[in-house]
């Protein structure tokens, strides 16, 4: 009876150890997974700056004005996340007033920027390019 006892908290022990080491494994893959896409997400939405420059355009940044750390709508500018509510347009508004002000006024004056520039970013007051 009691080397039955024996065993069976060995194969306690292994199966905690092992469980243990599948919930770090888990955890490591997540983080990996999530670092990937994350760079993948990075990648995507550069994309409409990149091309906006490379062609002249007017290039209207609403994410820096409204994102949180994470990458979703700040809490207070949605209700689910990934939605504007009223104070999200609210934040959204005067820099789309001055994108197409800016993109207006290069078409009046028939100019256009140089490609490979960064011309007529549109971000909010303070905020880094």
């Amino acid at each position: 009876m009691l080397a039955l006892a024996a065993v069976s908290c060995v194969c306690e022990a292994r199966a905690a150890a092992a469980q243990t080491a599948s919930a770090a494994a888990k955890e490591c893959f997540e983080r990996a997974l999530q670092r990937q896409l994350d760079r993948a997400a990075s990648i995507l939405n550069d994309w409409p700056r990149r091309y906006a420059a490379r062609h002249g355009h007017v290039y209207l940044d609403y994410y820096t004005a409204t994102a949180d750390a994470k990458g979703f709508l700040k809490d207070e500018r949605s209700e689910d996340g990934l939605h504007p509510n009223v104070k999200g347009y609210a934040a959204m508004a005067p820099l789309a007033e001055k994108a197409v002000a800016a993109a207006l006024a290069r078409r009046l004056s028939g100019a256009r920027a140089a490609p490979g520039s960064r011309p007529g970013s549109v971000r909010p007051a303070g905020s880094a390019p």
